[in-house]
């Protein structure tokens, strides 16, 4: 294939998919792949996929001089020491030392980082954080992710970090999957969203939402478009706690910029006029006419586009 220069391969593993694309140097991704990630077949037929993958692009594009391998994996990883501790994707991933077997096997530098992160420096690279120096990032999709980037760097704990997720919005709300009780997720998530909406039919609140057989966060927010008052009260919620969210997360690092992505943030027109009411009573570091709410530009290809990133940083730092 025609294209030249420095590229970075950049892996997006999720329970259904594995995705991958070659970014150049210059932000463009030139390749795109995507295969079943099979995950049920165990940890050496994922880990095959990924190597075959990684040849099939060097194969394709063998101009471009390949500096290495970003993996963007769900769950808790110690990126530091290549090590994959949790993954709720890929069941039986347990401490699987993946950066390891990987570089043996592709002879390439291999990086791995938690995916909601790598989709927030995906954004600081090519997307709606490319000017922000600063910013937090929440992904809205069957959970709820975040990362931060500081002063232009993504910032992580010793572990994977920026769980925001599961930050306590209300200590009497409803048990979350994690054990624990009001968080963020259970509000913002499309998994919640929809079990939100069933209890709330079950309950007998009148909605259209009782025409569909297997509800989903879209049709949620069909119904809200259309005035439904069960589904409009969902999206109201989901903003309150969205709100309550980015406020703290503001007054804690005293940021003013915060990008919302991940497949719920379609239904922007929904939630974005409660947030920034909530956000409004609850800032206190910073003024609320300082704050920028924006929404997500790479959407589903910003994981790739942060893997790449990862890649590119890295190598730069060695």
């Amino acid at each position: 294939m025609q294209a030249k220069g420095l590229g970075y391969i950049g892996f997006d593993i999720g329970g259904t998919n594995i995705r991958v694309g070659l970014g150049l140097d210059n932000g463009r991704i030139v390749g795109f792949f995507k295969e079943k990630t099979e995950a049920n077949k165990g940890i050496a037929e994922v880990i095959n996929k990924i190597v075959l993958l990684v040849r099939k692009i060097t194969d394709q594009y063998s101009d471009v001089k390949i500096e290495g391998v970003g993996i963007g994996i769900a769950g808790i990883l110690k990126p530091s020491q290549g090590i994959v501790c949790f993954s709720p994707n890929l069941p039986g991933w347990r401490n699987i030392p993946l950066v390891k077997i990987l570089q043996k096997r592709v002879q390439l530098p291999v990086f791995i980082e938690n995916d909601a992160n790598l989709i927030a420096l995906g954004e600081a690279w090519q997307g709606a954080g490319k000017d922000e120096e600063n910013f937090v990032l929440l992904t809205l999709g069957t959970g709820v992710g975040g990362g931060i980037i500081a002063n232009g760097k993504l910032w992580t704990g010793e572990t994977s970090g920026a769980e925001f997720g599961h930050m306590k919005i209300n200590p009497q709300g409803e048990r979350c999957l994690c054990g624990r009780r009001g968080c963020l997720e259970t509000y913002a998530s499309a998994t919640w969203l929809v079990k939100r909406a069933q209890k709330g039919l079950k309950a007998g609140m009148p909605s259209i939402l009782n025409r569909y057989q297997s509800l989903t966060a879209k049709d949620i927010f069909t119904a809200a478009q259309r005035g439904d008052i069960l589904a409009r009260h969902l999206f109201q919620l989901a903003g309150w706690a969205l709100g309550i969210g980015i406020a703290n997360l503001c007054n804690i690092l005293g940021f003013t910029t915060a990008i919302i992505g991940g497949g719920v943030s379609h239904a922007w027109e929904a939630f974005i006029g409660s947030l920034k009411y909530t956000l409004a009573h609850e800032l206190l570091a910073v003024d609320y006419e300082e704050v920028k709410i924006l929404k997500s530009k790479l959407n589903d290809m910003a994981g790739i586009y942060g893997a790449c990133y990862l890649v590119k940083q890295e190598m730069k730092n060695k």
